[in-house]
């Protein structure tokens, strides 16, 4: 899951944490994405970020918004999953853990009368 390989490669100091002084968008150059490591091909959109170190990473929008999300969770404690619904789905010690309970609870609460699920992944 590309969340994981990208909360991962935060945590090993793989990707910075601090804010992109420049971002650019454009077609994909078949180039690997820094989040996921798939090709970024000719159909996707590619997002290149600067930063003030003068490193780059080019990322697929999906994954460069997941960068963006994950940059500002702590490396530390267990990750909390709860839905819209009022129910505490629970917690998990990674964040591929907290994806798996995520999908459990929407398809255990497939036919629920509530039409749309709204699920929050967060550390504790």
């Amino acid at each position: 899951m590309p969340a994981q390989v990208i909360a991962d490669k935060l945590s090993t100091g793989l990707l910075p944490r601090q804010d992109a002084t420049k971002i650019f968008a454009g077609h994909g150059t078949d180039t690997p994405c820094a989040g996921c490591g798939l090709t970024i091909r000719a159909t996707d959109v590619e997002y290149e970020l600067l930063f003030a170190d003068e490193r780059s990473f080019l990322f697929h929008s999906t994954c460069a918004e997941l960068w963006r999300t994950l940059k500002e969770v702590s490396a530390g404690g267990e990750w909390r999953v709860t839905c819209s619904c009022r129910e505490r789905i629970g917690y998990a010690a990674t964040l591929a853990e907290a994806e798996a309970l995520e999908l459990e609870h929407i398809a255990v609460r497939k036919n629920s009368t509530r039409p749309r699920h709204v699920i929050t992944i967060a550390r504790k």
